[in-house]
């Protein structure tokens, strides 16, 4: 009998796609992918993967493509959280701690849009999201962890870090500094994000921060101060950094 493991969230083809420019008339794949680790270290598709997206339930209008991009598990609990960033939302499923097959539950609103990257504290008190398109964290309470409730989302400081662009697809955007991973401090008093520069405007070289947030004893976020500017670390403008690890000795 093979060793049952948990899934392990692995790079799937609607995370390909939604990144990918080059195929951009080519419609996002819209599933989730969850493998079993066998004892030699192969992995084996979980019964039932890959598993479609559920059916649309944001009310956005024109339907958005489905897309899924990132994803957390619950440190205590057979519970996996997905971000479906094209919904504003996050997905919640339950996971079958014999098989890894996931079992879809519901979609909670977030107040932002452009859902994924998470963390969880370690009390499994809070769900930290971004939003990278309206460059915000949201704060989800889980008392209940099947079903998340927004408190409260902070917008970062400098997401309007320089005149509007229009990107490409025609449209006009003001946001031009956008979060991307977030990591805690040590202590998880403290959320580090770092922040890319999306803007189109060659002559614009603002956008590219490390931000500081404080975590209130509420769960709740401020950030006290101005984010740092990649640049003043020897960042190059046109760099897109996007992710963030804190190291303690």
């Amino acid at each position: 009998m093979p060793e049952i493991s948990k899934p392990v969230p692995a790079v799937t083809p609607e995370m390909r796609e939604f990144f990918d420019g080059a195929r951009a008339s080519q419609a996002p794949v819209g599933q989730i992918d969850a493998f079993v680790i066998n004892t030699n270290g192969t992995l084996t598709a979980a019964p039932g993967s890959p598993y479609a997206l559920p059916a649309d339930t944001s009310g956005i209008t024109p339907t958005p493509a489905a897309v899924a991009l990132n994803m957390v598990e619950h440190p205590t609990k057979d519970i996996l959280y997905v971000g479906f960033p094209t919904r504003s939302q996050i997905g919640v499923y339950t996971i079958n701690p014999s098989t890894g097959a996931l079992t879809f539950v519901r979609a909670v609103s977030s107040s932002g849009k452009g859902v994924g990257w998470f963390l969880i504290d370690k009390n499994a008190k809070h769900l930290y999201a971004v939003n990278s398109e309206s460059a915000t964290i949201s704060t989800y309470d889980l008392t209940d962890p099947s079903k998340p409730v927004e408190t409260s989302s902070l917008e970062l400081q400098k997401d309007v870090a320089g005149p509007s662009f229009v990107d490409a697809n025609g449209v006009t955007q003001t946001i031009t500094s956008q979060p991307f991973q977030l990591a805690f401090d040590r202590e998880q008093t403290h959320i580090f994000v770092v922040s890319q520069r999306v803007t189109t405007n060659a002559s614009d070289l603002n956008g590219n921060y490390l931000h500081t947030l404080s975590i209130g004893s509420n769960g709740v976020l401020t950030e006290p101060a101005a984010p740092i500017d990649l640049r003043e670390l020897g960042v190059p403008a046109t760099a897109r950094p996007q992710g963030v690890l804190v190291v303690t000795p």
